[in-house]
């Protein structure tokens, strides 16, 4: 349940993540790790209104749809952890992600706490982890930042944000000091683009720094 009692003018407001404290087993520090929301709210002089201005699919675990017109929202490092779930899910969760499926960051997104999660020493796992499993889709990093992102996996390939990506686009993503140790078909962005037997794909990589 979320209160906002005041401070907010009349409006609609997009609801981007909250920040969660955890604490490490190990050594006992607070860990803030945000938890993804990417929802839009209106609020009027009552408060939240109980207007639904955007779609929950329960399938993607996102805000939003996938069309160009009503995009799956990406707002924080859970969303694209949620991404890289289905994405490297094998078989059946895979089929989920189309060429035609549109990702829209809305936020500024800090890896550097997800890399650790994703594994404490090899980091971020990339979504489409394996060349017979790749990424599809548009992400539009909409000009936000992803910064903090670190992978030390010297033996693999296939490493970046997206490892391997198949009929896949890529625009306006901004990775910001990103550290990757690899062995070949490495990226900050993507590692490899794959075709499967006989077709002809193509992947576009668009005013990304």
């Amino acid at each position: 349940i979320l209160n906002l009692d005041s401070g907010l003018k009349s409006g609609e407001y997009r609801l981007l993540y909250l920040l969660s404290p955890t604490v490490d087993a190990e050594t006992g520090d607070t860990i803030w790790e945000d938890y993804g929301l990417g929802c839009r709210v209106r609020i009027d002089e009552n408060g939240i209104t109980d207007d639904m201005l955007d779609k929950y699919s329960e399938l993607m675990e996102l805000y939003g749809e996938g069309p160009s017109e009503n995009p799956f929202i990406v707002s924080s490092s859970s969303h694209l952890k949620r991404i890289r779930d289905v994405a490297n899910g094998h078989v059946l969760n895979n089929l989920l992600l189309f060429p035609k499926t549109h990702f829209l960051q809305t936020a500024h997104i800090d890896l550097e706490q997800a890399s650790w999660n994703s594994d404490k020493n090899y980091g971020w796992m990339p979504i489409g982890d394996l060349n017979n499993n790749p990424f599809r889709g548009i992400y539009n990093g909409n000009g936000f930042e992803i910064y903090g992102m670190w992978i030390k996996r010297p033996d693999s390939g296939g490493l970046g944000l997206f490892g391997y990506a198949e009929n896949a686009t890529f625009r306006n993503i901004n990775m910001v000091n990103p550290t990757i140790d690899g062995n070949f078909a490495a990226g900050s962005i993507l590692g490899a683009v794959v075709t499967q037997g006989n077709k002809r794909t193509q992947t576009n990589i668009v005013n990304c720094t």
